[in-house]
C-alpha cells in the first residue's frame, strides 16, 4: 500500500506530485466546475501537473457562476479541514506534524471533498 505525507509547509516533493495530480486530475469535480484553466506558463503536460508543481489553477463554477483559485497552499489547508471534518469518515490520517493519505481509497468523491475546502473553505455541494 502507498501512502505519503503531506506537510502543511510542503515543499512538493516527488512523493506528494502524484497524489496531488490524482486529487486535481481525478474527476469529481465536473458537477459543480465545468472548466480547470492554467493560470500562467503551463508548469507540465496536464493541467493537475500545475498544482503539483507550485503553479495554480482557475477553477469555474457554473453552478455560482463564479470562478476560484487552487493552489497547493488551499489544496493542503483542503486536505487537513477534510481530517479535521468528524462527520467524514475517510482513510486520512492526521499527525503531530503532517498528514497522512492512503492513496488506495483517493477516489472521485474524496478527491471532491478535498477540493470544495479548498476553494470554498466549506462543504458546498454535498
Amino acid at each position: 500500500m502507498y501512502r505519503s505525507m503531506l506537510k502543511p509547509s510542503c515543499k512538493m516533493r516527488s512523493a506528494c506530485r502524484k497524489q496531488k495530480r490524482k486529487i486535481v486530475g481525478d474527476g469529481g469535480i465536473t458537477y459543480w466546475c465545468n472548466k480547470a484553466e492554467v493560470i500562467g506558463e503551463y508548469l507540465g503536460e496536464y493541467a493537475s501537473d500545475q498544482i503539483s508543481r507550485g503553479g495554480k489553477l482557475k477553477l469555474y463554477d457554473y453552478e455560482a457562476e463564479t470562478t476560484y483559485e487552487l493552489t497547493i497552499e488551499n489544496l493542503i489547508a483542503g486536505i487537513k479541514a477534510l481530517i479535521e471534518d468528524d462527520s467524514i469518515e475517510v482513510n486520512l490520517t492526521k499527525h503531530e506534524n503532517c498528514f497522512e493519505l492512503d492513496e488506495d481509497y483517493l477516489d472521485s468523491t474524496l478527491s471532491d471533498l478535498i477540493i470544495q475546502y479548498a476553494v470554498f473553505g466549506e462543504l458546498v455541494y454535498a
